[in-house]
């Protein structure tokens, strides 16, 4: 008996410095193990955010970004943090209270996002 099972391909370009790249992998569904680093992803940004630098918190966005692609149903996630990353001026800049607020905001919508269509683990499990 032959089992069929549903497997995502993902392409996609990428910039790295003046060429281009492209990317295509296979895409699984989140396991148990990339929803707790998605979690504690969110929460380490969180945490550490005043003390970041643009050009740090673009790479701690893009680990998001990269989990978070893997799923289909959470693709509108990861082009949104893919858009915001894109938006961050400078590298070693450090972001306003107004932009950390903003910031902030946005994470949460992104998490609730992520809770309602994967869910997260419970605290404490």
């Amino acid at each position: 008996m032959l089992l069929l099972a549903l497997v995502w391909i993902h392409e996609e370009v990428m910039r790295i410095g003046n060429k281009a790249v492209r990317l295509v992998y296979l895409a699984e569904p989140l396991s148990e193990a990339d929803i707790q680093e998605l979690e504690y992803a969110f929460n380490r940004l969180i945490a550490q955010l005043p003390f970041y630098l643009t050009k740090e918190l673009r790479r701690r966005l893009e680990k998001i970004e990269w989990i978070v692609r893997a799923d289909e149903k959470l693709r509108v996630v990861a082009d949104e943090i893919k858009r915001y990353k894109e938006t961050l001026r400078g590298d070693d800049v450090r972001l306003t209270i107004g932009e950390r607020i903003a910031l902030l905001q946005q994470l949460e919508r992104w998490r609730r996002t992520i809770k309602e269509r994967v869910g997260f683990p419970e605290r404490g499990s």
